[in-house]
């Protein structure tokens, strides 16, 4: 009976009877409703809701269809009851029976829910949806972080804590995804302007790196700030007072000094960068700026670090958006294998950019990101294709951490696998395969590839390993043959031969 309530709230007509079995299950369990499962949202948090429509494909609401529809599990009705309980509705009533909700109320939803009809943002006080501005895009946090500084200056330490998870934290819920791996055991590499290590939320996970530019020093230190806020993405600790957190808390986190400008590094200093991360044995590599597969050394320190079996993330490259039809879908281009290209969206899912069409492996969030600045606790906001890459990075590291068996290769598979499809197809030009999901990418349904879902074809990523290999599979397979054509022969020619000396022999014996 669960799972015909359960398909039952995913669209289906809902008949006497079933409502009965739902009031009763939902009933049953109030009792059960009463532990904190979940915590409410703070006033002013930018979370995700629902409000509440006077009916669902004819059937009233209920808080059993809706977790059917956004969270994909009718049961867990519960997190969003223990989310919302108490919680003052627009028209001043709240919810204490699990079995009624009323139309035009808000309910805060789970970070995971997705779906038509979420919407994203601050609600106002009373529950009701925030006004003006465009629907699911963040209001403005009680506080502002700085932002990163102008080229040519160093950093200001800020002094703004903010207490609630980013917008972005809240739409990936890595979370969700540390029951797998917290990405312990593995070690990032981030090429750019070095990294605070005295900073408290990265202290004690940054491991001594390399200065590219100066030839000496560990690049403990980061005068622009773009490095650490990359790896505050990335490996930010738990800290009491503030809802940030890294992608992957139990990474170590390598610095390698590529750039003091945030003009961008050279091709040959990228190049010596990812020699020198993949020379120390990491297992994943944050690249600052879309690559140049064009510059030798480039490809060539790609190709050392895929041999290694490290993956290189990096951002997408941009195009002229008067050239790029946005709709239309990608045609794969042959990339360098081991590589992730990543795309920036904004809290509407929009992107940020325009991307050259085919680049894009997948997208993740890359306006008002909310990381770590230099010099102390505080905070910095920052925007940019940049800041989306390092969330892929971290989910790398969780899957590297989690099964240390899957090869570069099946990671960036992975990866691209477990993407939520957008705009409806897959590969996308502005999309790739779709939008980053971090536990879906560490738990994979058996069948990763659900029937009629698109899947990466191998042949967009070319392992020059894996050509070598067949090559020499090949000879030997045509060498065998040649042998074995040969023995043929021979053992042909010895029947022949001894048939004759057998004919000799016969017709002596007939003489005598």
């Amino acid at each position: 009976m669960e799972e015909e309530a359960v398909a039952a709230g995913s669209g289906g007509r809902v008949g006497p009877g079933l409502r009965l079995v739902l009031l009763a299950l939902l009933c049953c369990a109030a009792g059960a409703l009463s532990g904190p499962r979940g915590a409410a949202a703070a006033p002013g948090a930018s979370v995700k809701y629902y409000v509440v429509q006077t009916a669902y494909r004819g059937e009233p609401e209920n808080l059993l269809a809706i977790a059917a529809r956004f969270l994909g599990d009718g049961r867990r009705y519960v997190d969003i009851y223990n989310l919302n309980k108490g919680r003052p509705q627009p028209d001043g009533g709240r919810l204490a029976d699990p079995t009624v909700i009323k139309p035009g109320w808000v309910l805060i939803l789970p970070p995971d829910a997705a779906g038509s009809g979420v919407e994203f943002g601050p609600p106002a006080q009373g529950g009701a949806a925030p006004a003006g501005g465009p629907q699911g895009s963040p209001g403005p946090a009680p506080s502002t972080p700085v932002a990163l500084p102008p080229a040519g200056d160093c950093a200001a330490p800020s002094s703004v804590v903010i207490e609630q998870a980013p917008w972005a934290q809240l739409r990936l819920a890595p979370d969700q995804a540390w029951a797998s791996s917290r990405g312990r055991g593995v070690t990032v590499a981030v090429l750019d302007s070095g990294v605070d290590a005295q900073v408290p939320q990265l202290k004690g996970h940054v491991v001594a790196g390399a200065d590219i530019i100066s030839g000496r020093g560990t690049s403990g230190t980061d005068c622009l700030g773009h490095g650490t806020a990359v790896a505050g993405i990335i490996a930010a600790q738990p800290q009491p007072g503030t809802g940030l957190v890294g992608i992957a808390p139990d990474a170590m986190v390598m610095p390698v000094r590529i750039s003091t400008t945030l003009a961008g590094p050279r091709p040959d200093d990228v190049a010596a960068g990812i020699q020198t991360a993949t020379s120390a044995g990491v297992q994943v590599i944050n690249v600052p700026g879309p690559l140049d597969l064009g510059d030798p050394a480039v490809v060539d320190a790609l190709s050392d670090a895929y041999a290694h079996d490290v993956v290189v993330v990096a951002p997408a490259p941009t195009a002229d958006a008067g050239t790029v039809d946005q709709g239309a879908p990608a045609t794969p281009v042959i990339a360098q294998p081991g590589l992730l290209n990543v795309g920036g969206i904004d809290a509407n899912d929009k992107p940020i950019a325009t991307y050259v069409p085919g680049t894009v492996d997948v997208v993740a969030p890359g306006a008002n990101i909310t990381t770590l600045g230099t010099g102390g606790p505080g905070q910095v906001q920052c925007s940019g294709t940049d800041y989306a890459a390092p969330f892929v990075t971290g989910v790398v590291a969780l899957l590297r951490s989690s099964e240390p068996d899957l090869h570069a290769a099946e990671v960036v598979r992975r990866v691209q696998q477990s993407a939520q499809h957008a705009a409806g197809q897959a590969p996308h030009a502005q999309y790739g395969w779709g939008i980053l999901q971090p536990a879906a990418a560490l738990n994979p349904p058996l069948d990763a590839a659900a029937p009629g879902d698109a899947t990466p074809p191998p042949s967009t990523r070319v392992d020059p390993y894996g050509l070598l290999l067949v090559a020499v599979l090949g000879a030997g397979f045509l060498g065998s043959i040649l042998v074995s054509v040969r023995l043929r022969r021979r053992s042909a020619g010895n029947r022949t031969g001894a048939a004759a000396v057998a004919r000799r022999v016969g017709r002596r014996l007939l003489r005598r």
